[in-house]
C-alpha cells in the first residue's frame, strides 16, 4: 500500500466518522441518559431500605411496648404512626422507581 493510498484510506474513514457524528453523538447522549436514571433509581432504593429499616424499628419498638403494661400509650401511637408512614414512604418511592 503506498502511502497517498494509505492517506487516502485514512481521510474516508475520518470522513465515515464525521458523518456518523450525530448518531454516535445521540447514543452517547442515550447512555448517560440511562446512567442518570439508574443513579436516581438507586438513590430511591436507598431510601426505601432506610425507610423500611426504620419501620421495622419502629415496629419493634411496637411490640416491645405492648409486653410493657405501664408503658405509654401515647408512645405506642407515636410509633405505630412512624412505622405506617415509613412504609407507605417507601412503598411510594420503590413504585416510582
Amino acid at each position: 500500500m503506498t502511502d497517498n493510498s494509505k492517506v487516502a484510506e485514512a481521510e474516508a474513514r475520518f470522513v465515515r466518522l464525521r458523518n456518523r457524528e450525530p448518531e454516535l453523538s445521540q447514543a452517547w447522549e442515550t447512555v448517560m441518559q440511562t446512567v442518570a436514571a439508574l443513579d436516581e433509581h438507586r438513590t430511591l432504593l436507598a431510601t426505601a431500605e432506610a425507610a423500611f429499616s426504620e419501620a421495622d424499628h419502629e415496629w419493634t419498638l411496637i411490640k416491645f411496648r405492648q409486653l410493657q403494661p405501664n408503658d405509654d400509650a401515647h408512645a405506642a401511637s407515636v410509633s405505630w404512626h412512624r412505622a405506617n408512614t415509613a412504609v407507605r414512604d417507601a412503598a411510594s418511592l420503590v413504585a416510582t422507581a
